[in-house]
């Protein structure tokens, strides 16, 4: 979703209440999956335009914000996924231009 001041920011639609975040000093944050502990992972672009994975706890009270880069692939990562144990997959590309896929916890 595109915020009016241009920004592509994410969103929670929860018990009626529309919630929009963004990881901090980024004008691109795109969340890509939700568990039932209402923790959402998706990607931001910092200011260098590099490519990060995030991980959002607690979006609608006290939100916790981690950044995370697979070490192989910092400035590249995405996490596109998460399951309810809090394991989290994604994606990176790697020095020699390929994209490797990853599981974390």
């Amino acid at each position: 979703m595109n915020a009016p001041s241009g920004a592509t920011v994410g969103f929670l639609w929860k018990d009626y209440t529309f919630t929009e975040f963004s990881f901090p000093q980024s004008n691109n944050t795109t969340p890509f999956g939700i568990n039932k502990a209402d923790e959402i992972v998706g990607s931001y672009v910092d200011s260098a335009l590099n490519s990060h994975g995030f991980i959002l706890a607690h979006p609608l009270t006290m939100a916790k914000w981690r950044s995370v880069d697979d070490p192989n692939g910092i400035g590249t990562t995405v996490i596109s996924g998460l399951n309810d144990m809090g394991q989290y997959v994604g994606f990176y590309t790697d020095a020699a231009g390929d994209t490797d896929g990853f599981l974390a916890q």
